[in-house]
């Protein structure tokens, strides 16, 4: 749990959420910050105009459709699921949140994943 401050990380430093459940949690997120996490890989989520809420994120090393009947088009996807839980729902208006993964590594992104296009998020 990180109180409000500033918490750093990098490809090499970084706190690693595996599993499925838990995470890294922020406490009252006012400003912008950035949750230094990932699984095999650091993917940080920023998150902006946090409401004063508290946050927990983690991250998994997937990409898993929980609805049978939607089937994305995985070879243009990011291999990645963030997990994001504000102390609230519905969430205030006004969050914004930036997921971050590295388009040059083969086991974050799809075979047929084009940085140019628009992302979708489910």
């Amino acid at each position: 749990m990180l109180s409000p401050g500033t918490a750093t990380g990098s490809a090499i430093s970084y706190v690693k959420t595996s599993g499925t459940s838990g995470g890294l949690q922020l406490l009252g997120v006012t400003t912008l910050r950035t949750v230094p996490v990932g699984n095999s890989t650091y993917n940080p989520i920023t998150i902006a105009n946090g409401s004063s809420l508290n946050w927990t994120v983690r991250v998994e090393d997937l990409l898993a459709v929980a609805d049978p009947t939607y089937q994305p088009n995985i070879i243009k996807a990011v291999k990645r699921e963030w997990h994001i839980t504000p102390s609230t729902v519905p969430l205030p208006a006004g969050v914004d949140l930036v997921f971050q993964w590295d388009v040059s590594d083969p086991t974050q992104i799809g075979a047929s994943y084009i940085n140019t296009e628009n992302v979708q998020m489910a």
